[in-house]
């Protein structure tokens, strides 16, 4: 070994391997074949950490030669075994060949030199002893019954595994390894604590996307494509004269990554917050991961991930970044620490959408941290070491929360892998839009399979599937899918569909000899769902959504009958619960042990498909023991019963539009027949739920809010519920009121006051409902989806029907006088004999197919409405500015009175006559308001 002023050249020499303290593979390889052995059972805890000793005896007296070499050696078999123990499900344990490539790596490591000098602390990953590492690695790999493309898949993400394990080493043995830093003229000679800390945690941002998703033999670093996205940039465009201006709206089109990097190198710290915005399943979190990974690696800042189901967001922001960093254990000290004087601190927050937890609604929720956030911004920032803070979420809660974000191209919204709308709605300068990055990822994604995709596979090239495959995550579940074989891609798909054929595709795994899921090879696929489904809505109930506990879900279990079940996997209860996790698509949430131990989804909208799953099922048994009772009074459930038993279900959580969507799709996959059966039931106890509420003092153990609180989840899931499968059936549900006031008294407790234009979420599944002579007068329906509703006869003066869609509504004999229909969808609505005196369609309303027959619409605003088809035979239109009409196309006024000395309205009518826009006569009489 040779020793310079320089730097320090480290090789094999004879003199520390006959003295026991030098590099023996024969250890390592004998764990990683006893894993791969014992991977049929899943028993990973059997290979402690005693099992791969130490290469060297490290001391306050070992000589610096071996102290290096124990550096590398120690940190390469910890890193070798993390990537053996999360690859085993790829491995053929009858192929398991133990030591045999220990003596092949030995010989291929001879004369390796290993220099200690500044290229090895600046990019330990890019050493040249690793190739020959991974090639060894690689052999070995196929030798125990992993693919050689799967092989190559694994050993490839070494690198980043090394560097994490190289960070760890170190820090275990710091007292001891201090020592290397006496090296002539070492990054480590010179830095603090704290580089050795940032140093850490970034070799951990790389680990964490070098591991494996979806139980892949590759990584997420391995298979991403960078993303673009589009901010909203307010234009003023000139209109009719100078004093007059309209505001429309453009989006620009950017690279994500760049745009960020370029708003990190302004170093403004009056704009020090941007938010990226994106869809369940966008690429928002792998994006944020990925970005925090590069820029920590190119030194452009120092970013913190932090997943926000890990915080609590009521608190105070620096104090729990804080807890945070000093729970994972890397930095060991507070970056936003004043005295610290940190330079460059990037704040990554992922997961705004997951804030709904913490007890009010998940807006308010989310506006308070961002408030939070922004105060925190603002004191930091008077200072010389200003922060930059990322904030991720779902779509729906950052427009929500809109009015926070004013600052020009904060809020970033995530771009398909391929834009289907029109793209002439976007400045795209740069032609991002002209390249379908989904042939990108194909291509790389068959690189990584072993097969030679050059784009996407033809099969999958269809119009029907393109916003399926234009979100990362649903081409890489298609992906899945079409890989099996088992799909029908010329059939119409959605989510639901993917991922049931997931849940199939991961239980078939299970029966594979060559597989390491035997725990679950004898339980059939119905028990299998059965299990997951419970997960999920241990998740929904629990927490976000997103991420459960053992203990939860040995309770829900519990609850659900489901014990002995659990008690079938070899090793109880408890220890099944989390060999199924191990065994399925999630990623530990936290170490702890026992049924403190948490899991989390490798994405929220598998846990959000489950839940939905699971109140289908609840639904089926509700609809089941009714009709027993119904046919045998001593049998089944009572009409207590099933509300009970739906409170139970729907209660615990608040529904999503997320889950609502999954639970919808689930619901119109019934057949017909099935959901003729369902509709009156769930009739019955919609009307039930609206005239006596839930029993909720019959669940027990909840306090008054609770009570209340659950109570209003429940109900809603249930007319949600009703709203499926009446949308299904494209039949209207009768609800049987006992007075005039009984809907609107119930809309007012579900929907208390809003706070801004967003609609609550009741207000989406409020169609195919029949409100006869109800009384709804003043109602608040703005933004409602209330197609092919009935209101014969009913009462609803001042009624707020803006932004509603009203498409095949019947409001005959309705009274509406001095109602709002601003910007109403009003396709084939029927208007017959109503009263719509003073009614306002507004500007844009857009008018096609309507029924106007015998309806008062005296003093009736029709400026700049759009009026295609309508029918106005008989209709008291006095008073009315409908000569205001901006189109009117194909329309009837047969008989139509108007008082003799409105001459615009007259000479209107007799235009539009002349050029066969309008047919019909006046009926011209004296003014009558009647």
């Amino acid at each position: 070994m040779e020793n310079q002023n320089t730097k320090v050249t480290l090789t094999k020499p004879k003199s520390i391997w006959n003295r026991k303290v030098t590099l023996d593979l024969k250890p390592l390889f004998k764990a990683l074949g006893k894993m791969a052995t014992h991977a049929t059972t899943l028993k990973f805890e059997e290979l402690g950490n005693d099992t791969v000793e130490a290469a060297v005896s490290l001391g306050l007296e070992t000589p610096i030669e071996e102290l290096g070499y124990a550096l590398v050696s120690n940190a390469l078999l910890d890193a070798l075994k993390s990537l053996s123990r999360e690859s085993t499900s790829h491995f053929d344990a009858s192929s398991s060949q133990d030591c045999s490539i220990s003596e092949q790596l030995e010989k291929q490591l001879i004369g390796t030199a290993i220099s200690f000098n500044d290229k090895f602390f600046d990019a330990p990953a890019d050493q040249p002893f690793l190739k020959d590492v991974i090639e060894a690695y690689s052999n070995w790999l196929c030798d125990n019954g992993v693919s050689p493309w799967n092989s190559q898949s694994i050993a490839a993400r070494l690198p980043a595994y090394f560097v994490n394990s190289l960070s760890s080493e170190w820090r275990k043995n710091s007292s001891i390894y201090k020592r290397l830093l006496d090296l002539q003229d070492t990054p480590f000679k010179k830095a603090e604590y704290a580089l050795q800390g940032w140093n850490a945690y970034f070799s951990y941002l790389q680990k964490r996307i070098s591991e494996n998703i979806f139980d892949e033999p590759f990584s997420l670093a391995q298979l991403y494509i960078p993303l673009n996205a589009y901010y909203v940039e307010r234009v003023e465009k000139s209109e009719q004269s100078a004093s007059e201006f309209r505001t429309k709206d453009r989006r620009v089109c950017v690279c994500l990554e760049d745009e960020l990097v370029h708003w990190l190198g302004s170093q403004d710290k009056s704009d020090a917050l941007r938010v990226i915005s994106g869809g369940p399943g966008s690429g928002k979190s792998s994006f944020t991961r990925v970005f925090c990974a590069e820029i920590a690696k190119r030194g452009i800042a120092k970013p913190i991930y932090i997943p926000l189901h890990l915080i609590d967001p009521t608190r105070d922001v620096s104090s729990e970044v804080e807890k945070f960093i000093r729970d994972e254990a890397l930095l060991g000290f507070n970056p936003l620490d004043p005295d610290r004087k940190e330079i460059g601190v990037l704040l990554v927050f992922d997961g705004l959408d997951e804030l709904a937890s913490m007890g009010k609604a998940a807006a308010q929720v989310a506006r308070d941290f961002i408030q939070a956030v922004e105060k925190m911004i603002e004191r930091r920032n008077l200072g010389p070491n200003p922060i930059n803070v990322i904030i991720s979420g779902r779509e729906l809660i950052v427009q929500e929360n809109e009015t926070e974000f004013r600052r020009p191209r904060q809020v970033l919204n995530i771009l398909p892998y391929f834009v289907t709308e029109d793209k002439s709605t976007y400045a795209d300068r740069k032609k991002i839009l002209e390249v379908d990055l989904r042939q990108l990822w194909w291509q790389k994604y068959g690189t990584l399979v072993g097969q030679q995709f050059t784009g996407v596979p033809k099969q999958l090239q269809l119009p029907e599937i393109d916003e399926i495959t234009a979100q990362p995550l649903l081409n890489y579940l298609v992906a899945l899918s079409y890989r099996r074989g088992k799909i029908d891609f010329n059939r119409k798909i959605n989510l639901n569909t993917v991922y049931a054929d997931l849940v199939v595709a991961v239980h078939e795994r299970g029966y594979e000899k060559t597989r390491t899921y035997r725990p679950i090879s004898h339980i059939i696929l119905r028990d299998f769902v059965r299990v997951l489904e419970e997960i999920g809505l241990a998740a929904w109930h629990g927490s976000d959504g997103r991420s459960t506990s053992v203990r939860d879900i040995l309770f829900h279990c519990k609850q659900s009958g489901l014990t002995a079940l659990l008690d079938s996997f070899t090793e109880g209860a408890q220890a099944g619960t989390t060999k199924l996790l191990a065994a399925f698509f999630f990623r530990r949430g936290s170490e702890a042990a026992g049924d403190d131990s948490t899991f989390v989804f490798t994405h929220k909208s598998f846990g959000e498909y489950l839940t939905a799953m699971r109140i289908v099922r609840g639904l089926d048994r509700i609809i089941t023991e009714r009709n027993r009772r119904i046919a045998n009074t001593d049998d089944g459930f009572d009409t207590t019963d099933a509300l009970i038993h739906w409170a139970k279900l729907t209660g615990p959580a608040a529904m999503t539009e997320y889950v609502q969507r999954f639970l919808r799709r689930e619901i119109a996959k019934r057949q017909i027949e099935e959901l003729e059966v369902w509709q009156p039931v769930l009739t019955e106890l919609t009307t039930h739920v609206i005239e006596h509420l839930i029993p909720m003092e019959k669940i027990g153990n909840l306090s008054h809010s609770s009570a209340c609180r659950q109570e209003i989840n429940s109900s809603t899931s249930l007319l949600i519920a009703l709203n499926a499968v009446s949308v299904a059936l494209q039949k209207v549900a009768k609800l049987n009121f006992s007075t005039e006031v009984s809907f609107g008294s119930f809309l007012r407790r579900m929907c208390p006051q809003r706070s801004g234009a967003k609609s609550p979420l009741l207000f989406s599944c409020l169609s195919f409902l029949d409100l006869s002579e109800q009384c709804l007068d003043m109602v608040d329906l703005f933004g409602a989806n209330l197609q092919s509703t009935i209101w014969r006869g009913t009462s609803a003066h001042f009624g707020i029907f803006d932004s509603t869609d009203l498409s095949n509504a019947d409001f005959t004999g309705a009274k509406l006088s001095w109602s709002r229909f601003g910007h109403a969808t009003l396709n084939s609505v029927r208007f017959v004999d109503a009263r719509l005196t003073g009614v306002k369609f507004g500007i844009s309303s857009q008018l096609r197919g309507i029924d106007f027959s015998r309806a008062r619409l005296q003093r009736a605003d029709f400026e700049h409405a759009e009026l295609v088809q309508c029918t106005f035979d008989r209709a008291n239109i006095s008073g009315t500015n409908i000569n205001l009409a901006s189109v009117v196309v194909d329309c009837t006024i047969h008989g139509a009175r108007a008082d003799k000395h409105e001459k615009q309205l007259i000479q209107w009518v007799e235009r539009l006559r002349k050029d066969g826009s309008l047919k019909g006569e006046l009926n011209l009489t004296e003014a009558n308001d009647s």
